[in-house]
């Protein structure tokens, strides 16, 4: 049985070593946030023609089977990948809003994205409202 005063991790008890500062009891599963989380995806390197003077901002409202599928985090890993910023986040009425800054080009390049979604998404309607530039800056994030 597992007790706090008894890390599990202890090489003297015949665990291994995990190397990090707080014991975790085996078995567990930690979910680690987007911004924990190594970028492994090399940054996609832009053309010439989309340059910063060219920054368009998109609203996107995606509807279907969005929720429960990853569309997010999916959504996360590739505006990050073409260096956009902005954010995602769920609806209550079961749809995805994406606003999404950048270079005019990868912003579309996103959208088109959102029409396929990932594996097990299922879009039915992607709408997109074009804004005014707001100099978001900081990157993708998840809300």
């Amino acid at each position: 049985m597992w007790s706090p005063a008894r890390p599990l991790w202890s090489p003297a008890l015949g665990g291994r070593d995990t190397g990090r500062d707080k014991p975790v009891p085996y078995g567990s599963i930690s979910r680690a946030l987007p911004q924990q989380i190594p970028k492994t995806r090399r940054r996609v390197r832009l053309p010439p023609h989309m340059t910063r003077s060219t920054t368009k901002r998109a609203r996107l409202l995606i509807g279907g089977r969005v929720q429960g599928v990853g569309f997010r985090y999916s959504t996360f890993v590739e505006a990050d990948s073409l260096g956009l910023n902005g954010w995602v986040r769920n609806l209550p009425d079961g749809r995805v809003e994406v606003v999404a800054e950048g270079p005019q080009a990868a912003v579309e390049r996103l959208v088109e994205w959102c029409r396929r979604g990932p594996r097990y998404a299922w879009v039915r309607n992607v709408d997109v409202a074009w804004e005014v530039p707001h100099d978001e800056s900081g990157g993708f994030g998840v809300r």
